[in-house]
C-alpha cells in the first residue's frame, strides 16, 4: 500500500464526517439569518461550512485539487468572517477554531497525500 492511500483511508472518513457536520451547521445559520444579515455572513457560510463536504469530495478524485481548495476556502471564509465582525471580534476565535482550522488540516492532510503520491512515483 502506499504512502498516499494509508494518508487516504485515514483523512477520508475524518474528512467525510467533518464535512456532513459543516454542512449541517451551515444549513442552520442559512435558516437563522435575518433580512439585514450582512453579505459577508453568507459568504462565510457558504465558503466555509458550506463547502467542506465539496473539497473533501473533490479530494478523494483528486488529492492536489481538492486539498488546495480546501485551504484557499478556508482563508476565503476567515476573511469574510472578520469582514462581517466588525465591532463584535469576540465571535472569530470560534468560528476559526471550528470551521476554518478543520478545513485547513484537511486541505493540508490530502496535500501532503498528493506530494507522497508523486514522490511514490518518482522513485519507481
Amino acid at each position: 500500500m502506499t504512502p498516499n492511500r494509508r494518508i487516504l483511508l485515514m483523512v477520508v472518513p475524518v474528512g467525510l464526517i467533518i464535512g456532513a457536520v459543516h454542512l449541517y451547521v451551515a444549513s442552520l445559520a442559512v435558516f437563522v439569518f435575518r433580512a439585514g444579515e450582512p453579505w459577508t455572513s453568507w459568504v462565510a457560510v457558504l465558503l466555509g461550512p458550506g463547502a467542506t463536504l465539496a473539497g473533501v469530495i473533490v479530494s478523494i478524485l483528486s488529492s492536489r485539487m481538492g486539498g488546495a481548495a480546501l485551504l484557499i476556502l478556508a482563508a476565503l471564509a476567515l476573511v469574510a468572517f472578520v469582514l462581517g465582525e466588525n465591532e463584535h471580534m469576540g465571535n472569530v476565535w470560534p468560528f476559526a477554531l471550528g470551521i476554518t482550522l478543520p478545513m485547513a488540516a484537511l486541505g493540508a492532510a490530502f496535500l501532503a497525500a498528493s506530494r507522497s503520491d508523486r514522490a511514490a512515483a518518482a522513485a519507481s
